[in-house]
């Protein structure tokens, strides 16, 4: 069933929507000719021609559409001077009938379960985009810290889409293998790799501590300085071990007078001589030793924390900086220690020291040293073979960053694994009713096959031309036995001296009972939705009852889904024609429920439809009708004035608008006593004389004399079934 429909940008609707929402099963549209009823009747007919329009049908299988307008008057009735043969369901054919209603039942209810199997389909589907949907977000509010980080780089391509990168990270895991690297160590390599001053840089040289380490095995330290052992007081002074401070009171007998710059006493003859020959010049040249030792020392030692300090300097990132500055502090302390006992060793040279060894520190200088370079070199190597490192970074990015995810993305596999094998199992009932309906619809085409035959239809049409006055030609069976002729009773061709009407009627009545069967080559029935466009269009107005009649008899079927029509759209330019295709009065709820009312407009060359909850054509001649009815209600009363006047006008209406109905005569065909009745109604038509109207005011006659007079007219005027559809009287038809 077509649930909407929007039509623009087509003939004279303009770019604007005009929609028809909210559609039921019953659907009439009022327009005038020209205003665009046709319009819209071609565009449910043939939508795919029209781009600029569109629909929506409560189901996911397009149901065909019937449509009768002109279009199908000219392809129909013009073509090669036949009427296409159809085939009907409408004869009883014993058993093949029956079996053809059983294989429709089966038809009907296989497509019935598919159609639930799809709309499972449909929410199985809906759950997988919905498992997607969080599973991408879940990665990419994950992965924030790698896509807006160092990273960053190295997953380029992917970052513009949340989709591609869950996906590419789905592919990643496929081959993942246990990542090694940290973010820490991938981000160190990601900012040397992308650096775009990337260059090559130069190895550190190492540091020399050859001479340091003579310097430091040096024996001066471990030996005394003594005086010349064969002077007078050489024994003593060893003895007392106090050359170094014998040493220092030389300075002071220069300027003593012979006297001991200690006690005071007179000094032995040739003292200071004496003194001077213990120190001689083999106990100078070991100071001198000692002194050299110093001063070599000091500037080894300057020249190995000068080269600390210009590494830390230059902070390259390839030196652990931290550790080369402690080791700095610490050689500092040890070269100052050493220092100090070369000092003392010159201030008492017959101390026995030595100096501290830095071997353990010299070495973790070279370590550094060396993992530095390391660094260099394999940071040398990555610019010389850029492109493959880069590539390798990517490649161990990814694999990362799928690691990171790998508990999401094995929750996500197992759920969409779930979903898919229902999705499966769904499509493979699928698979196993389609080639059931495809089996039940080869034998329900060769059942068909055996009924078809155009001459049911023929007598059917036939039938209704006779019974509808049309005696003066009838349908015969073409010469291929599977179409129809238009003949007089001489079988000669009448279709040139049918009038428009004529024509159209016929016409009309091949598509009535075309919405009975079908005229497809596989003979099948399939449910579909009726379009009928103005059908009585320069129809004679007593037929136009006759096509309301057959119209409204669709009505109840279709209300109850028990037929193949599922919904009709019902288009006129006729009043009258409208009000009884409309008149829903006594009619069941669940017809009444399923009715829409539109009406289409056309101001300024350009339509418009609009919908109304209620009928909108409405006129005086229903709301005369409808004091009838209510005069109906009370039978005994006196005839007044009002009602008297509410027939008179329904007749003028009525046998005016329809003319050609003799009034003039009419009371002859009534008893006696109710003619003065029927005169004093028609007069008013004839002549417009109220005289009858007046004489009769004042005579004592009830609403049942004048009510049963008055459907009298109708029925010997043969319009007996307008009466009784004003009066809400059910008959059966």
């Amino acid at each position: 069933m077509i649930k909407s429909i929007v039509i623009k940008n087509i003939a004279t609707f303009n770019e604007s929507e005009h929609p028809m929402k909210n559609l039921k099963k019953l659907n009439f549209i009022f327009g005038l000719n020209g205003s665009g009823k046709t319009t819209i009747s071609r565009v449910l007919n043939q939508l795919d021609k029209y781009s600029g329009c569109e629909f929506e049908e409560s189901t996911n299988n397009l149901i065909k559409r019937e449509v009768y307008n002109s279009d199908f008057v000219e392809k129909n009735f013009m073509a090669d001077q036949e009427i296409k043969g159809i085939f009907t369901l409408g004869e009883d054919e014993g058993n093949t009938k029956k079996e053809i209603r059983s294989v429709l039942g089966k038809i009907r209810d296989m497509e019935n379960k598919k159609n639930e199997i799809e709309v499972e389909i449909k929410k199985v589907e809906t759950r997988l985009e919905i498992l997607e949907k969080n599973s991408i977000e879940e990665i990419w509010r994950k992965t924030e810290i790698d896509r807006n980080g160092i990273l960053k780089n190295a997953l380029k391509g992917r970052l513009n889409s949340k989709k591609q990168f869950f996906e590419k990270i789905l592919n990643e895991s496929k081959n993942a293998i246990i990542q090694t690297e940290t973010r820490d160590r991938l981000e160190e390599r990601a900012r040397v790799i992308f650096n775009k001053n990337l260059a090559r840089q130069e190895l550190l040289q190492g540091v020399n501590t050859t001479s340091i380490q003579e310097l430091s095995e040096s024996h001066i330290l471990a030996r005394k300085l003594v005086g010349k052992e064969d002077i007078e007081f050489s024994d003593l002074i060893n003895k007392l071990n106090n050359s170094d401070w014998v040493k220092s009171g030389t300075v002071f007998l220069e300027n003593s007078q012979g006297y001991c710059p200690f006690c005071q006493q007179m000094l032995p003859h040739k003292f200071g001589e004496k003194i001077g020959a213990y120190f001689d010049e083999r106990y100078d040249s070991g100071l001198r030793d000692i002194e050299n030792l110093k001063e070599d020392y000091e500037r080894e030692t300057r020249k190995i924390l000068d080269y600390i300090n210009d590494i830390l300097r230059y902070n390259s990132e390839n030196v652990d900086n931290e550790a080369l500055r402690k080791l700095e502090r610490n050689l500092d302390v040890v070269f100052s220690s050493n220092i100090v006992r070369l000092k003392e060793k010159l201030e008492n040279p017959t101390i026995v020291s030595e100096l501290k060894d830095c071997q353990e520190f010299f070495e973790e200088i070279c370590n550094l040293i060396v993992a530095a370079n390391n660094k260099i070199e394999e940071h040398n190597k990555i610019v010389d073979n850029l492109n493959d490192e880069r590539e390798k970074i990517r490649r161990s990015s990814w694999c990362f960053v799928a690691n990171e995810c790998a508990h999401e993305i094995e929750a996500y596999k197992k759920a969409y694994k779930q979903i898919q094998n229902e999705k499966a199992d769904l499509e493979e009932k699928i698979k196993r009713y389609e080639k059931e309906l495809e089996i039940n619809n080869i034998n329900l085409e060769n059942l068909q096959n055996k009924l078809t035959s155009i001459i049911p239809t023929k007598n059917k049409i036939n039938h209704w031309l006779e019974e509808f006055g049309f005696t003066g030609f009838r349908l015969a069976v073409g010469d291929d036995k599977y179409s129809y002729k238009i003949v007089r009773d001489n079988r000669t061709d009448a279709r040139s001296t049918l009038s428009e009407g004529e024509r159209n009627f016929i016409t009309f009545l091949y598509f009535y009972e075309l919405l009975q069967g079908a005229n497809e080559n596989s003979g099948r029935i399939s449910d579909k939705i009726v379009v009928i466009d103005d059908p009585v269009s320069s129809l004679d107005n007593n037929v136009l009852f006759i096509v309301s009649t057959l119209i409204r008899r669709l009505y109840a079927d279709i209300c109850d889904n028990k037929g193949t029509i599922k919904q009709l759209f019902l288009f006129t330019h006729n009043v009258y024609f409208h009000k009884e295709v409309t008149f829903l009065q006594g009619l069941p709820k669940k017809i009444t429920s399923e009715v829409t009312f539109w009406v289409v407009r056309k101001w300024e060359g350009h339509s418009s439809i609009k919908y109304y909850e209620e009928n909108p054509v409405k006129n005086t001649y229903e709301i005369l009708w409808d004091e009838i009815r209510k005069a109906q209600q009370e039978p005994n009363a006196e005839i007044s004035a009002s009602i008297q006047n509410t027939m008179r006008r329904i007749l003028e209406h009525y046998y005016k608008y329809y003319g050609n109905l003799s009034l003039g005569k009419i009371h002859e065909k009534v008893n006696p006593q109710d003619r003065v009745i029927v005169r004093s109604l028609v007069s008013w038509i004839n002549d417009g004389s109220h005289s009858a109207f007046d004489d009769l005011y004042y005579t004592a006659v009830s609403n049942e004399e004048y009510l049963k007079v008055f459907r009298t007219i109708f029925e010997e005027l043969g319009h007996i079934a307008h009466y009784n559809m004003m009066m809400g009287i059910e008959t059966k038809e």
